[in-house]
């Protein structure tokens, strides 16, 4: 579907401040078409229009290629759904043995008479730059496990999960007629382990396609929508005018960006979030559902059917009778309520892009390098381990834990992510880029800083990035160790 929004004017600039780099060339638009992107789908209609790549083809850089004979070893989906775009930071971050997979590429370039406009995006992938030798450090010491596919573990924690979900769902419909308190408690308590579903779907959908990130579904969020705005959205162009995921909530009054906010505008986001954190998956789900039955919902034909599943959690809940319909439609509105509650709180308070020390639009970029950027987009929690044992690393799934290294290396399952963190905190060092953490209450100050407070101007500098000097550096440290305190050391 083609849209077209007078409104949307993707040749004015966003107008980014790169240090050092006063005159760019290439930026991202300020109002891309589909801003800001309502539907989850109106990224990708907006990127068609303004990426302006023949149909049926692909843009990497600046060269064409036509892959509808090619057999994509992640899954045709993915080639699918990004046909007449460019996908030139999903094809750099998304294929750890580069080499070979710009070889096979190769194949498939289509000669062009002219030279291409300019991309609607600044960052780069430059050979000697700072995610490039990482993604080739990763893959020579990493190869063995930075695959395209699930760990062993990460398959077993999540078929067992899904199975105890199941099995919970039903005894909280046997107890309607003997006892609702227990039916109510049970269904809570599956309400809070359904929100684990999101960070396995998450691990899942990432990966080459399978049917596990369907395991999405159980939670009442939708691994269709999850995928247009969180894989081919937010994790290449995170917290930009192109990231779908955060640009929605301007939707419904929530910004987290630098701009002047009016105490009405305060107002609204504070009231806002919350309406959204309780309610949003619950009421993201029934729309779903009546929109599948209106023919207007945009997803695959597996995407359809597995919006079976909500419909198999209110059986369950209705023990199989239909006398007990509205007691369990009741209670499977109450379980989605509770995962919206669980896991969109921890996501927003304590999630590793929403605080004021984060970069967003309008702040400045220390590089064009993609891998910069998300290290200047996320700060991780301090609480959280980085040790790579059976525990942790399953954790790791559920809580969106390294997270950075995540966004770095999106194909690499979760329970993996532990055993590059040496070699990133190195390469970081190698590179004068400083990466801190956050504790969660200092999360949880920086989200209403950032959506109500004194995130008014835009940051000079993020937490994290690259501090040239050693003084510069040693100076962060210390403000690190000594945040809240009156009496910082100097040196």
């Amino acid at each position: 579907m083609r849209m077209k929004d007078s409104t949307h004017d993707p040749s004015k600039k966003a107008g980014t401040n790169v240090r050092m780099l006063p005159n760019l060339t290439t930026d991202f638009p300020l109002t891309p078409s589909g801003f800001p992107y309502k539907d989850p789908y109106d990224f990708i209609d907006g990127k068609r229009i303004d990426d302006q790549v023949p149909a049926h083809q692909h843009r990497i850089h600046d060269k064409l290629y036509d892959l509808n004979k090619f057999e994509h070893p992640g899954g045709a989906l993915w080639l699918d759904l990004t046909s007449g775009t460019d996908i030139t930071e999903l094809f750099e971050t998304h294929h750890l043995n580069f080499h070979k997979a710009a070889t096979v590429l190769a194949k498939y370039e289509v000669k062009c008479k002219t030279p291409l406009p300019p991309r609607k995006s600044l960052l780069t992938f430059h050979q000697n730059g700072f995610y490039a030798t990482l993604r080739k450090k990763v893959w020579e010491k990493f190869s063995h496990t930075a695959q395209l596919g699930p760990s062993k573990s990460a398959s077993i924690f999540a078929d067992m999960l899904a199975a105890l979900s199941g099995w919970l769902t039903y005894m909280a419909g046997s107890y309607i007629t003997t006892s609702m308190e227990v039916a109510i408690s049970i269904t809570v308590i599956v309400g809070v382990l359904n929100g684990f579903f999101i960070g396995i779907g998450h691990n899942f959908m990432h990966q080459r396609t399978n049917l596990r990130r369907y395991y999405m579904d159980i939670s009442g969020f939708s691994c269709a929508e999850f995928r247009m705005h969180h894989a081919l959205s937010h994790h290449p162009y995170t917290n930009t005018s192109l990231d779908a995921e955060i640009n929605s909530l301007l939707t419904v009054g929530v910004s987290f960006f630098p701009v002047k906010k009016s105490l009405t505008d305060k107002i609204k986001a504070a009231v806002a979030l919350p309406l959204l954190i309780t309610f949003g998956i619950p009421v993201k789900q029934i729309s779903r559902m009546f929109r599948i039955l209106l023919g207007t919902w945009r997803g695959e034909r597996e995407d359809k059917l597995a919006q079976l599943i909500p419909v198999l959690q209110v059986v369950l809940f209705m023990h199989c009778c239909i006398d007990h319909f509205s007691t369990g439609l009741l209670l499977w509105l109450l379980m989605l309520s509770v995962t919206s509650s669980v896991f969109l709180w921890g996501n927003f308070l304590n999630g590793p892009h929403f605080n004021d020390e984060c970069w967003h639009q309008k702040d400045t970029l220390d590089s064009t390098d993609w891998g910069i950027l998300q290290v200047q987009t996320s700060v991780e929690r301090s609480e959280l381990s980085s040790k790579d044992t059976l525990s942790t690393n399953l954790l790791n799934i559920v809580t969106f834990n390294m997270h950075h290294l995540h966004h770095l290396f999106p194909t690499i399952d979760a329970t993996y992510l532990s055993q590059l963190n040496q070699l990133f905190e190195e390469h970081c060092l190698e590179h004068s880029v400083v990466f801190n953490t956050m504790d969660n209450a200092s999360l949880a100050r920086g989200l209403w800083r950032c959506v109500i407070s004194r995130y008014d101007t835009p940051n000079d500098r993020t937490r994290n990035g690259i501090y040239l000097q050693l003084s510069e550096t040693n100076n962060m440290t210390e403000d690190a160790e000594d945040e809240g305190s009156t009496d910082k050391k100097k040196k």
